[in-house]
Protein backbone atom coordinates (compact mmCIF):
# COMPACT_ATOMS: atom_id res chain seq x y z
CA UNK A 1 0.00 0.00 0.00
CA UNK A 2 1.51 3.29 -1.14
CA UNK A 3 0.27 6.91 -1.25
CA UNK A 4 -1.59 7.94 -4.40
CA UNK A 5 0.87 9.26 -6.98
CA UNK A 6 1.22 10.43 -10.58
CA UNK A 7 4.16 10.73 -12.98
CA UNK A 8 4.54 14.15 -14.59
CA UNK A 9 7.08 16.24 -16.52
CA UNK A 10 8.59 19.55 -15.43
CA UNK A 11 5.77 21.70 -16.83
CA UNK A 12 3.08 19.64 -15.06
CA UNK A 13 4.58 19.86 -11.56
CA UNK A 14 1.87 20.93 -9.13
CA UNK A 15 0.99 21.19 -5.43
CA UNK A 16 0.26 20.04 -2.76
CA UNK A 17 2.50 17.02 -3.26
CA UNK A 18 5.64 15.17 -2.18
CA UNK A 19 7.86 15.36 -5.25
CA UNK A 20 10.51 12.74 -6.05
CA UNK A 21 12.68 11.67 -8.97
CA UNK A 22 14.16 8.36 -10.07
CA UNK A 23 16.60 7.27 -7.28
CA UNK A 24 19.42 7.11 -9.86
CA UNK A 25 19.56 10.92 -9.55
CA UNK A 26 19.83 10.87 -5.75
CA UNK A 27 21.98 13.71 -4.33
CA UNK A 28 21.25 15.80 -7.42
CA UNK A 29 17.50 15.93 -6.83
CA UNK A 30 16.20 15.27 -3.34
CA UNK A 31 12.59 14.55 -2.39
CA UNK A 32 10.74 17.69 -1.36
CA UNK A 33 7.32 18.81 -0.14
CA UNK A 34 5.55 21.43 -2.28
CA UNK A 35 2.63 23.04 -0.43
CA UNK A 36 1.86 26.23 -2.37
CA UNK A 37 2.58 28.21 -5.54
CA UNK A 38 5.57 30.00 -4.02
CA UNK A 39 7.26 26.73 -3.06
CA UNK A 40 6.50 25.34 -6.53
CA UNK A 41 8.21 28.28 -8.23
CA UNK A 42 11.17 28.06 -5.82
CA UNK A 43 11.55 24.30 -6.43
CA UNK A 44 11.48 24.69 -10.21
CA UNK A 45 14.14 27.40 -10.01
CA UNK A 46 16.34 25.06 -7.92
CA UNK A 47 15.89 22.27 -10.47
CA UNK A 48 17.00 24.54 -13.32
CA UNK A 49 20.00 25.79 -11.31
CA UNK A 50 21.02 22.21 -10.56
CA UNK A 51 20.52 20.59 -13.95
CA UNK A 52 19.59 23.19 -16.58
CA UNK A 53 17.58 21.80 -19.46
CA UNK A 54 18.04 18.26 -18.17
CA UNK A 55 15.60 19.12 -15.38
CA UNK A 56 12.93 19.58 -18.04
CA UNK A 57 13.58 16.21 -19.67
CA UNK A 58 13.21 13.80 -16.73
CA UNK A 59 10.02 12.54 -15.08
CA UNK A 60 8.87 13.39 -11.57
CA UNK A 61 6.81 11.37 -9.12
CA UNK A 62 4.26 13.40 -7.16
CA UNK A 63 2.62 11.71 -4.16
CA UNK A 64 -0.22 12.89 -1.98
CA UNK A 65 0.85 14.46 1.31
CA UNK A 66 -0.22 12.15 4.12
CA UNK A 67 -1.92 13.89 7.04
CA UNK A 68 -2.87 12.84 10.60
CA UNK A 69 0.33 10.78 10.89
CA UNK A 70 0.49 8.60 14.01
CA UNK A 71 3.94 7.08 13.60
CA UNK A 72 6.65 6.45 11.03
CA UNK A 73 8.37 3.11 11.59
CA UNK A 74 10.30 0.44 9.74
CA UNK A 75 12.16 -2.86 9.92
CA UNK A 76 15.86 -3.53 9.40
CA UNK A 77 17.10 -7.03 8.63
CA UNK A 78 19.37 -9.29 6.67
CA UNK A 79 17.92 -11.62 4.01
CA UNK A 80 19.43 -15.04 3.33
CA UNK A 81 17.38 -16.16 0.35
CA UNK A 82 14.13 -16.95 2.18
CA UNK A 83 12.49 -13.56 2.61
CA UNK A 84 12.69 -11.45 5.76
CA UNK A 85 15.07 -13.25 8.10
CA UNK A 86 14.67 -13.36 11.87
CA UNK A 87 15.77 -11.91 14.12
CA UNK A 88 15.12 -8.41 12.76
CA UNK A 89 14.51 -5.04 14.34
CA UNK A 90 11.38 -2.92 14.15
CA UNK A 91 11.76 0.65 15.29
CA UNK A 92 11.90 4.36 14.62
CA UNK A 93 14.65 6.55 13.21
CA UNK A 94 13.77 10.06 14.34
CA UNK A 95 14.42 12.79 11.77
CA UNK A 96 17.36 10.85 10.25
CA UNK A 97 19.00 11.00 13.65
CA UNK A 98 18.52 8.79 16.73
CA UNK A 99 17.22 5.23 16.39
CA UNK A 100 15.38 2.99 18.87
CA UNK A 101 14.23 -0.50 17.96
CA UNK A 102 13.01 -3.83 19.32
CA UNK A 103 14.14 -7.29 18.24
CA UNK A 104 11.53 -9.53 16.58
CA UNK A 105 12.14 -13.30 16.66
CA UNK A 106 8.77 -14.64 15.44
CA UNK A 107 8.15 -13.55 11.84
CA UNK A 108 4.88 -15.44 11.45
CA UNK A 109 3.35 -13.72 14.46
CA UNK A 110 4.22 -10.29 13.06
CA UNK A 111 3.10 -11.04 9.49
CA UNK A 112 -0.34 -12.13 10.78
CA UNK A 113 -1.05 -8.67 12.23
CA UNK A 114 -3.49 -6.45 10.24
CA UNK A 115 -0.91 -3.65 9.87
CA UNK A 116 1.69 -5.99 8.29
CA UNK A 117 0.19 -5.84 4.76
CA UNK A 118 3.36 -4.30 3.31
CA UNK A 119 5.70 -6.67 5.15
CA UNK A 120 3.75 -9.67 3.85
CA UNK A 121 4.17 -8.39 0.30
CA UNK A 122 7.88 -7.70 0.81
CA UNK A 123 8.46 -11.12 2.38
CA UNK A 124 6.78 -12.83 -0.59
CA UNK A 125 8.75 -10.86 -3.19
CA UNK A 126 12.07 -11.33 -1.40
CA UNK A 127 11.43 -15.09 -1.28
CA UNK A 128 10.70 -15.16 -5.02
CA UNK A 129 13.92 -13.22 -5.66
CA UNK A 130 15.92 -15.48 -3.32
CA UNK A 131 17.46 -12.18 -2.27
CA UNK A 132 20.58 -12.23 -0.09
CA UNK A 133 21.62 -8.94 1.51
CA UNK A 134 20.42 -6.18 3.80
CA UNK A 135 16.86 -4.88 3.66
CA UNK A 136 14.99 -2.08 5.40
CA UNK A 137 11.63 -0.31 5.13
CA UNK A 138 9.93 2.94 6.11
CA UNK A 139 6.18 3.06 6.66
CA UNK A 140 3.69 5.71 7.79
CA UNK A 141 0.63 4.87 9.88
CA UNK A 142 -2.16 7.48 9.74
CA UNK A 143 -4.97 7.83 12.28
CA UNK A 144 -8.05 5.72 11.63
CA UNK A 145 -6.37 3.60 8.95
CA UNK A 146 -5.29 0.11 10.07
CA UNK A 147 -3.02 -0.36 7.05
CA UNK A 148 0.15 1.79 6.90
CA UNK A 149 1.64 3.28 3.74
CA UNK A 150 4.99 2.05 2.42
CA UNK A 151 7.13 5.11 1.68
CA UNK A 152 10.63 3.68 1.25
CA UNK A 153 12.56 0.44 0.73
CA UNK A 154 16.36 0.10 0.92
CA UNK A 155 18.42 -2.88 -0.17
CA UNK A 156 21.40 -1.82 1.94
CA UNK A 157 22.42 -0.95 5.47
CA UNK A 158 20.99 2.34 6.70
CA UNK A 159 23.56 4.90 7.83
CA UNK A 160 24.64 5.77 10.43
CA UNK A 161 22.40 3.34 12.34
CA UNK A 162 23.62 0.41 10.25
CA UNK A 163 27.08 1.01 11.72
CA UNK A 164 25.56 -0.06 15.06
CA UNK A 165 25.37 -3.65 13.75
CA UNK A 166 29.11 -3.87 14.56
CA UNK A 167 28.32 -3.63 18.28
CA UNK A 168 24.77 -4.93 18.55
CA UNK A 169 25.17 -8.24 16.71
CA UNK A 170 27.78 -10.65 18.01
CA UNK A 171 28.32 -12.36 14.63
CA UNK A 172 28.01 -9.63 12.01
CA UNK A 173 31.07 -10.78 10.06
CA UNK A 174 30.01 -14.45 10.04
CA UNK A 175 26.45 -13.48 9.03
CA UNK A 176 27.71 -11.61 5.98
CA UNK A 177 30.45 -14.04 5.00
CA UNK A 178 28.58 -17.30 5.62
CA UNK A 179 24.90 -16.27 5.13
CA UNK A 180 23.76 -17.15 8.66
CA UNK A 181 21.15 -15.38 10.85
CA UNK A 182 22.23 -12.45 12.99
CA UNK A 183 22.68 -12.97 16.74
CA UNK A 184 21.62 -9.89 18.75
CA UNK A 185 23.13 -9.12 22.16
CA UNK A 186 19.82 -7.85 23.62
CA UNK A 187 16.13 -7.18 22.97
CA UNK A 188 16.32 -3.39 22.50
CA UNK A 189 18.83 -1.13 20.75
CA UNK A 190 19.43 2.63 21.05
CA UNK A 191 21.63 4.41 18.49
CA UNK A 192 22.86 8.01 18.83
CA UNK A 193 25.03 9.52 16.03
CA UNK A 194 28.37 11.20 16.80
CA UNK A 195 29.04 14.19 14.54
CA UNK A 196 31.79 16.75 14.08
CA UNK A 197 30.26 19.66 12.11
CA UNK A 198 33.73 21.12 11.47
CA UNK A 199 34.42 18.10 9.27
CA UNK A 200 32.35 19.82 6.59
CA UNK A 201 35.47 21.98 6.15
CA UNK A 202 38.47 19.86 7.12
CA UNK A 203 39.78 16.68 8.82
CA UNK A 204 38.92 16.79 12.54
CA UNK A 205 40.49 14.72 15.39
CA UNK A 206 38.35 12.80 17.86
CA UNK A 207 39.80 10.99 20.90
CA UNK A 208 38.14 8.27 22.96
CA UNK A 209 39.60 8.34 26.48
CA UNK A 210 37.97 5.18 27.87
CA UNK A 211 39.03 1.97 26.13
CA UNK A 212 36.19 -0.09 27.65
CA UNK A 213 33.53 2.40 26.52
CA UNK A 214 35.09 2.58 23.06
CA UNK A 215 35.24 -1.18 22.58
CA UNK A 216 31.71 -1.87 23.83
CA UNK A 217 29.58 1.15 22.89
CA UNK A 218 31.23 3.08 20.04
CA UNK A 219 30.86 2.09 16.38
CA UNK A 220 32.91 4.09 13.88
CA UNK A 221 31.70 4.71 10.36
CA UNK A 222 34.00 6.81 8.18
CA UNK A 223 37.37 7.87 9.56
CA UNK A 224 41.11 8.18 9.02
CA UNK A 225 43.64 6.64 11.44
CA UNK A 226 47.28 7.79 11.09
CA UNK A 227 49.69 4.85 11.13
CA UNK A 228 51.94 6.44 13.74
CA UNK A 229 49.12 7.08 16.23
CA UNK A 230 48.78 4.40 18.92
CA UNK A 231 46.03 5.86 21.13
CA UNK A 232 42.30 5.92 20.38
CA UNK A 233 42.45 9.07 18.24
CA UNK A 234 40.83 9.09 14.82
CA UNK A 235 40.02 11.77 12.26
CA UNK A 236 36.66 12.56 10.74
CA UNK A 237 37.18 12.84 6.99
CA UNK A 238 36.41 16.13 5.29
CA UNK A 239 32.80 16.23 4.05
CA UNK A 240 31.88 13.26 6.30
CA UNK A 241 30.90 14.91 9.61
CA UNK A 242 29.15 11.82 11.04
CA UNK A 243 32.04 9.75 12.31
CA UNK A 244 30.00 6.99 13.98
CA UNK A 245 27.50 6.38 16.74
CA UNK A 246 26.95 5.42 20.36
CA UNK A 247 25.31 1.98 20.57
CA UNK A 248 23.40 0.98 23.70
CA UNK A 249 21.24 -2.07 24.28
CA UNK A 250 19.10 -3.70 26.97
CA UNK A 251 16.81 -6.69 27.52
CA UNK A 252 13.92 -4.47 28.60
CA UNK A 253 13.03 -0.93 27.63
CA UNK A 254 14.98 1.38 29.93
CA UNK A 255 13.36 4.56 31.24
CA UNK A 256 14.25 7.76 29.44
CA UNK A 257 16.15 9.45 32.28
CA UNK A 258 18.44 6.42 32.63
CA UNK A 259 19.06 6.36 28.88
CA UNK A 260 19.94 10.06 28.71
CA UNK A 261 22.21 9.82 31.78
CA UNK A 262 24.15 6.93 30.21
CA UNK A 263 24.68 8.90 27.00
CA UNK A 264 25.91 11.92 28.97
CA UNK A 265 28.42 9.71 30.83
CA UNK A 266 29.72 8.32 27.53
CA UNK A 267 29.98 11.84 26.11
CA UNK A 268 32.40 12.73 28.92
CA UNK A 269 34.82 10.09 27.59
CA UNK A 270 35.03 11.71 24.14
CA UNK A 271 37.17 14.71 23.20
CA UNK A 272 36.85 16.55 19.89
CA UNK A 273 36.56 20.09 18.58
CA UNK A 274 32.91 20.93 17.93
CA UNK A 275 31.72 17.53 19.20
CA UNK A 276 28.01 16.93 18.70
CA UNK A 277 26.25 13.94 20.27
CA UNK A 278 23.01 14.08 18.35
CA UNK A 279 20.43 13.29 21.00
CA UNK A 280 18.33 16.42 20.35
CA UNK A 281 15.64 14.08 18.99
CA UNK A 282 16.07 11.35 21.61
CA UNK A 283 13.16 12.26 23.90
CA UNK A 284 10.71 12.58 20.98
CA UNK A 285 12.01 9.35 19.54
CA UNK A 286 11.60 7.55 22.86
CA UNK A 287 7.99 8.75 23.15
CA UNK A 288 7.23 7.78 19.54
CA UNK A 289 8.79 4.37 20.10
CA UNK A 290 6.53 3.77 23.11
CA UNK A 291 3.57 4.83 20.96
CA UNK A 292 4.70 2.44 18.20
CA UNK A 293 4.84 -0.51 20.61
CA UNK A 294 1.25 0.24 21.66
CA UNK A 295 -0.17 0.87 18.17
CA UNK A 296 1.50 -2.16 16.59
CA UNK A 297 0.69 -4.31 19.63
CA UNK A 298 4.28 -5.34 20.22
CA UNK A 299 4.88 -6.77 23.69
Amino acid sequence: KVPNYKIVNFDKLSYPAITKVDPVYRNSFESTMIRNQYELEFYKQKLIQTAGQFAKEIEYYQEEILTDIEIEFGIDCICLGNGIEVPFTIGIEQSKNTYIAKIVKNKEEILMKPWAINLRACDFILQQMKYVGFFSTEEIKTKGDPEPYMIDICMRLALPLGTAYLKFYSNIYEAIRNNVPLIPKAEYIYVIPISLPLADQTFVPITFKDKYVFEHFIALQTYYKPKYQKDLTFYAIKNYPTVGCIVLYSNSLVNYEELEKTIEEIEKTIEAPDLKIEYDTLRQNYENFQKMLEILELD
